[in-house]
C-alpha cells in the first residue's frame, strides 16, 4: 500500500540569530513522521557545529545514541556516538561551505506513536560542497513522540535566514 505524506508544519527562518526550532503537540494519528531540513549555519567562534534533535524535551539519562557512515569525496568513515543527553545527532551543517549552500537532511521517525517500543530514527544528509552522511539513531523511550526540537549545540552557532524545517506525517493508504 502506498503511503501518503501529509504536511503538519513548516518553519522558515527570517532572522539569523535563531538556535532552535520546536514542533509541539504532534498528533499521534500517523504511522511515521518525516522531518525535512534545509539548513545553513553561522559560527561565531564555535568549533563544533553539530545540530541535534531532542524528543519530548528529554535531556537526561543518556537516552539518545547514533551510528553513522559518511563520505566527503576525499575521505570516508563510520562511527558510533555514545549515548548522550543533548539529543540525536542530526548532522553537521556546511558552515564553511560556499555561500548560499545549504545542508539537506531527511529524518524518518518510524512508529513514533507506539508506546511499547523504543524509537528508531534514520536520517540522511548532504550538501553540494561538503559531505554526505547516513545515520541511524535510537531514542531509548517507549513514550509516543509529541515534541521535536532541533537545536545547535552551542550559543555561538546560529541557523541562517532561509533555513527551513518541515514536518510531515505519513498515513497508510
Amino acid at each position: 500500500m502506498p503511503a501518503t505524506y501529509e504536511p503538519i508544519a513548516t518553519t522558515t527562518l527570517s532572522n539569523s540569530t535563531t538556535t532552535s526550532v520546536t514542533f509541539s503537540s504532534i498528533s499521534s494519528t500517523y504511522t511515521d513522521l518525516v522531518l525535512v531540513s534545509v539548513v545553513r549555519i553561522t559560527k561565531t567562534g564555535a568549533t563544533n557545529d553539530d545540530v541535534f534533535v531532542t524528543l519530548n524535551s528529554v535531556t537526561s539519562g543518556n537516552p539518545y545514541s547514533n551510528v553513522f557512515l559518511y563520505g566527503t569525496g576525499s575521505a570516508n568513515g563510520s562511527g558510533r556516538v555514545n549515548p548522550r543527553n543533548e539529543g540525536l545527532w542530526l548532522f553537521s551543517p556546511a558552515a564553511n561551505a560556499t555561500s548560499g549552500v545549504f545542508e539537506i537532511n531527511y529524518m524518518n521517525l518510524m512508529n513514533y506513536s507506539n508506546t511499547t517500543t523504543h524509537k528508531v530514527i534514520l536520517s540522511n544528509s548532504g550538501s553540494m560542497s561538503d559531505s554526505t552522511a547516513i545515520r541511524a539513531g535510537l531514542w531509548a523511550s517507549t513514550a509516543a513522540i509529541n515534541t521535536i526540537a532541533i537545536a545547535t549545540n552551542s550559543g555561538s552557532v546560529y541557523f541562517e535566514s532561509g533555513t527551513t524545517f518541515s514536518l510531515y506525517g505519513i498515513k497508510a493508504a
